[in-house]
C-alpha cells in the first residue's frame, strides 16, 4: 500500500531543436516511382542538347532541339498557301457580286421584254433572248456559288496543312514531361534520332 501511493520523483528534461539522423544500412536498388524514356516524335538531326546526365529538370524545360530549317520552310510555304487560298476566295466573292449584278440586269431585261411582248412592241425572238440571258445569268450565279464553296474548302485545307506543319515544327523541340533527374543521355549534337 505504501509503495503504490508513495510520491514519484519527476525527472526534468529540456527539449532542444536539432537534426535527427536516421540511417539504414544495407544493399538494395533505388527505383524511381515515375520514369520515362524521352525522345522526339519525329526523325531528325540533333543540333542542341540542353540537359545532361545528373541534371535536374523542371516540367516543360527544353531538353534538346532538332534541326528545323526544312520544317520552317514548309511552314512558310503553308502560310503562303493560306494567304493564296484567302486571296482566291476574296476574288471568287467579288466575282459573285459581279454575277449578281449581271443577273439583276438580266431580270430587268426579261421583265422589260415581257412587258413589250404583251404590248406587241417586241418580238418573241427578243423575249427568247431575254429568257436565255436570264438563264445564263442564273447558271453563272450557281457556278459562282459552287466556286465559293470550293474556295472555302481549299482555304480550310490550306489552314489544316499549315497547322500540321506548325505542329511538326514544334516537335523539333523536346521538352521534359515532368520534374525529374536525367539518369542517362543517349545522344549528342550531330546524332540522327528517330521517334521513340
Amino acid at each position: 500500500y505504501w509503495f503504490r501511493l508513495a510520491p514519484v520523483e519527476a525527472v526534468r528534461h529540456v527539449v532542444t531543436r536539432g537534426v535527427v539522423i536516421a540511417e539504414v544500412m544495407g544493399t538494395g536498388t533505388i527505383e524511381a516511382r515515375l520514369k520515362a524514356d524521352i525522345g522526339p516524335k519525329i526523325s531528325g538531326l540533333v543540333t542542341e542538347v540542353l540537359a545532361d546526365q545528373g541534371d535536374r529538370v523542371k516540367p516543360g524545360q527544353v531538353l534538346l532541339r532538332l534541326d528545323d530549317r526544312d520544317l520552317k520552310r514548309q511552314v512558310e510555304a503553308a502560310e503562303a498557301g493560306v494567304e493564296a487560298a484567302s486571296a482566291a476566295l476574296d476574288r471568287l466573292l467579288a466575282d459573285r457580286k459581279r454575277v449578281e449584278a449581271v443577273l439583276e440586269q438580266a431580270r430587268r431585261e426579261h421583265g422589260r421584254q415581257e412587258g413589250l411582248l404583251k404590248s406587241r412592241i417586241a418580238t418573241s425572238d427578243d423575249f427568247d433572248r431575254a429568257i436565255e440571258g436570264l438563264r445564263v445569268a442564273e447558271a453563272n450565279l450557281a457556278s459562282a456559288d459552287a466556286a465559293i464553296a470550293e474556295g472555302r474548302k481549299t482555304s480550310i485545307a490550306a489552314e489544316k496543312t499549315m497547322e500540321f506543319h506548325r505542329a511538326r515544327l514544334a516537335d523539333t523541340v523536346v521538352l521534359a514531361p515532368f520534374a525529374g533527374l536525367i539518369v542517362h543521355r543517349g545522344r549528342d549534337p550531330g546524332s540522327i534520332v528517330v521517334p521513340g
